[in-house]
């Protein structure tokens, strides 16, 4: 993915720019999508988005390091969708057991 303000300076709002192969740090990668205006992710909701998202399994390929499957680096966060209609508090309830056990 990429955000709405990188997609305007770097892509002039093309609408073909779902689909096109891009290099990342010598990665080629596809753009998916784009980001609202106003999303600056998770991890920054009042600053300024990340011009690029990209999945943690290429986490290793664009840093130089492996780090996923070092049990220290307990801190990445997680995100996902919820179904229509589907509250948070199940998911919430369902991976606090498995966060803890892992904590451990």
């Amino acid at each position: 993915m990429i955000s709405h303000g990188y997609w305007n300076r770097r892509f002039g709002m093309d609408p073909e720019v779902v689909g096109r192969r891009v290099n990342v740090n010598g990665t080629p990668m596809t753009i998916v999508g784009v980001t609202p205006s106003d999303y600056t992710g998770i991890q920054n909701p009042a600053g300024t988005a990340a011009d690029i998202h990209v999945p943690l399994a290429f986490d290793e390929q664009l840093s130089g390091r492996e780090r996923l499957g070092n049990a220290t680096w307990w801190w990445w966060r997680m995100m996902d969708r919820l179904k229509p209609g589907a509250g948070p508090e199940p998911v919430r309830g369902n991976l606090e057991g498995v966060f803890q056990s892992a904590a451990r």
